[in-house]
């Protein structure tokens, strides 16, 4: 999109929406024209919530993002990002969790059976539910051989 960020016109959430949509791909989520005080103040707060989302979601520097929230001088702006980052966070470390289970189990079966078929790894990489992977990793110490443990899946 050719058309300069001021350019871009219609209701705030429009602009808010089309100036992150042509930023995203040119790595300008955090450029000021992005972020213009105006345009985030008449946005509800659940397009700003989108907006958020999708910036933190492009993994840019939240430091950088933090210090553009807190230029907006506003609270409830404040409050909603870090709500959001902290969530982010905690996803991220949940999803980090099940990552390392998976590898975890994989490399176990792999130890004791050898190697592991290709359709069970991709089996297990599809479970996300720390308590299931726990006890599959209970499982893996005490079944016999890799069919008793697939007829458990």
């Amino acid at each position: 999109m050719d058309l300069p960020y001021e350019d871009i016109q219609g209701t705030p959430e429009g602009i808010l929406t089309l100036r992150s949509l042509k930023a995203g791909p040119l790595g300008e989520l955090l450029h000021d024209l992005v972020w213009d005080r105006a345009v985030i103040a008449g946005v509800s707060r659940e397009a700003v919530e989108r907006f958020f989302h999708y910036v933190l979601n492009a993994n840019v520097d939240t430091g950088v993002f933090r210090a553009k929230v807190v230029q907006q001088e506003s609270k409830n702006l404040t409050e909603l990002a870090m709500t959001l980052a902290d969530r982010f966070r905690q996803e991220g470390r949940q999803e980090g969790e099940i990552h390392s289970r998976q590898q975890a189990l994989l490399e176990l079966l792999e130890v004791r059976f050898g190697a592991v078929p290709e359709g069970l790894a991709e089996a297990l990489s599809t479970i996300s539910d720390l308590n299931r992977l726990k006890e599959l990793q209970k499982t893996a110490v005490t079944c016999p051989d890799l069919e008793s443990f697939t007829s458990g899946l």
